[in-house]
């Protein structure tokens, strides 16, 4: 089953299109967060969260924690992702620096009671040096896969990356699929 977003007006502030998915559901929740040097708070309650910087400059603040992170970027094109792995419970407060800048929220489904017990999830900065960089395909389905979070394990069920595909080519082509955990044929996940 396939969804299809309509075109609609991005306004400033958070744009949700998916919510996050009742436990178990593997159904990730996307939001496009749009700031003009202002500043949101959100919470990860029962989600795992990555702040992916679209573009322009902002600072992230966790709750608790005295630390600070910063990303840059000034487009999707130049320069490669970074963002902020933020683990369930955590209230976060994004501050835009630039006159505009956009980042994708990307929320797991909701975890399980006792998911995140014992070995504790910790917050986590990607910058661009670990971005893991693959180029796929071959033809007219050759393209760039960069994996910026969840690649090494550090996250539960949250991989985030973006995939670059030059003028002409394909992207998901040849066509596959992620309905069961048959690797390395096939591993169960709902893309975005």
């Amino acid at each position: 089953m396939s969804s299809h977003i309509k075109k609609q007006k991005t306004i400033f502030g958070q744009n949700q299109y998916f919510s996050p998915g009742r436990p178990g559901t593997y159904n990730p929740g996307f939001s496009l967060l749009r700031l003009k040097r202002t500043t949101t708070t959100l919470e990860t309650k029962k989600t795992e969260l990555f702040i992916l910087l679209l573009e322009g400059e902002i600072t992230i603040a966790l709750d608790e924690s005295p630390e600070t992170y910063t990303f840059k970027r000034s487009s999707i094109f130049k320069d490669l992702p970074s963002g902020l792995y933020v683990p369930p419970g955590k209230k976060v407060t994004i501050q835009s620096l630039r006159e505009l800048s956009e980042a994708a929220l990307c929320f797991s489904s909701e975890l399980q009671r006792g998911t995140n017990d014992g070995n504790a999830l910790q917050p986590m900065a990607c910058r661009s040096g670990d971005v893991v960089v693959r180029d796929v395909g071959q033809g007219s389905y050759r393209r760039k896969v960069m994996t910026t979070c969840g690649a090494k394990g550090e996250t539960r069920t949250l991989l985030v990356g973006e995939t670059l595909s030059e003028g002409g080519m394909w992207s998901s082509y040849p066509p596959h699929r992620h309905e069961k955990n048959e690797l390395p044929m096939e591993n169960k996940l709902k893309e975005i």
